[in-house]
C-alpha cells in the first residue's frame, strides 16, 4: 500500500508598493506560500503573471493556482490619494527677500506651483507675498543767523542733518532725514571822509559827524544784509602862506604854501604849491588837503 503525503495548504496574500496611487501607477504583487510550485496566475483585470502594475485606483484579486490543481483567492484595494494643497501667505516690508524653492521674490506676487509628492501625486503650492513701502522723505532748511527752527521736541540755531526713523503701521521703517543750514552774516564795510561843512548821503540820511553807521539791507538770500559806514569829517585846512623875498627895486616874491595839499589853484591859474610874483596885488589860493 502506497502512502502520499498530503502537500501543505496553499496560502495566497497581496502586497502593493504603495496604498495610496495617483493615476495608474499602482503595482500589486500576489505571493502565494504553500501547495505545491508551480503557480499560476490569474488576475481580476486579466493579468496573468505574480506582479501587475500601471493599475488605477479599485479592487483587485487574484486566483493561485499550484501544481496540483489547488486553488487560493485573495484581493486587494487601492485608494486614490488626494492632492495636497498648502497655502503660503507672508507679509513684509519692502527689501526682504523670501525664498521659496529655490527662488527668491522681492515684490508683491501671487503665483500657484504643481509640486510632485513622494506618492507621485500633484501637490498645488499656492502663493501670495505682499511687501509695504518704506518711506523716505528729505527736507532741507536755510535759515538766516540769529533764526532758530522747531523739530520735534528740539529746537535748532546752528547747522546740522540728522535722520528719524518711524515704525509705519505696517511695521516698516519710514526715515525722515533734515538738513539745517545758517547763512553767515553778510557785513559790508565801507569808510567815508568828507570836509568840514559837507555832508554824506547814507540811507536816505544825511550825515554830517564824524560815526559809524550802519544799514540793514535784504540779501538775495533773504536775510539781513549789514552796511557798516565809517564816516570822517576832516576839518579844513588852514592854509599858511610863507613869503619869501621883497617887491622892492623890482624884486620878486615867491609864495609858498608848502606840502601835502592837492588840487592846488592860485587865483592866477597856477596849480603849483609855490607862486612867483613880481607885482603888487591880491593873491589867494584854494587847496585839498
Amino acid at each position: 500500500m502506497l502512502m502520499l503525503p498530503e502537500p501543505d495548504t496553499l496560502i495566497l496574500s497581496i502586497s502593493a508598493a504603495q496604498d495610496s496611487i495617483c493615476g495608474a501607477n499602482g503595482i500589486l504583487t500576489a505571493m502565494p506560500q504553500g501547495g505545491t510550485p508551480e503557480y499560476t496566475y490569474e488576475w481580476s483585470n486579466g493579468g496573468t503573471s505574480e506582479i501587475i502594475d500601471e493599475l488605477t485606483d479599485g479592487t483587485y484579486s487574484v486566483i493561485v493556482t499550484d501544481f496540483n490543481d489547488c486553488t487560493a483567492t485573495a484581493e486587494y484595494t487601492l485608494h486614490a490619494s488626494e492632492s495636497i494643497s498648502e497655502a503660503i501667505s507672508e507679509i513684509a516690508c519692502l527689501g526682504t527677500v523670501f525664498t521659496i524653492n529655490g527662488e527668491s521674490y522681492t515684490q508683491d506676487t501671487t503665483f500657484q506651483q504643481t509640486l510632485t509628492s513622494t506618492e507621485g501625486c500633484d501637490s498645488i503650492l499656492d502663493v501670495q507675498l505682499t511687501f509695504f513701502d518704506t518711506f523716505y522723505s528729505f527736507s532741507a532748511y536755510d535759515l538766516c543767523p540769529g533764526e532758530s527752527i522747531g523739530i520735534g521736541s528740539q529746537v535748532f540755531t546752528q547747522d546740522t542733518s540728522f535722520s528719524i526713523v518711524l515704525q509705519t503701521q505696517e511695521g516698516c521703517d519710514s526715515t525722515e532725514h533734515y538738513a539745517i543750514s545758517f547763512s553767515t552774516p553778510i557785513i559790508t564795510p565801507l569808510s567815508v571822509g568828507i570836509c568840514e561843512g559837507e555832508n554824506y548821503n547814507f540811507a536816505g540820511v544825511l550825515l554830517e559827524a564824524t560815526g559809524v553807521y550802519n544799514d540793514t539791507l535784504v540779501a538775495s538770500s533773504g536775510c539781513d544784509s549789514l552796511v557798516e559806514l565809517n564816516l570822517q569829517v576832516n576839518p579844513l585846512p588852514n592854509i599858511e602862506i610863507d613869503q619869501q623875498g621883497s617887491l622892492c627895486n623890482g624884486g620878486e616874491v615867491l609864495l609858498n604854501i608848502g606840502n601835502g595839499y592837492s588840487n592846488i589853484n592860485w587865483n592866477t591859474g597856477s596849480t603849483q604849491n609855490t607862486l612867483l610874483v613880481t607885482c603888487i596885488g591880491d593873491y589867494c589860493v584854494t587847496a585839498t588837503y
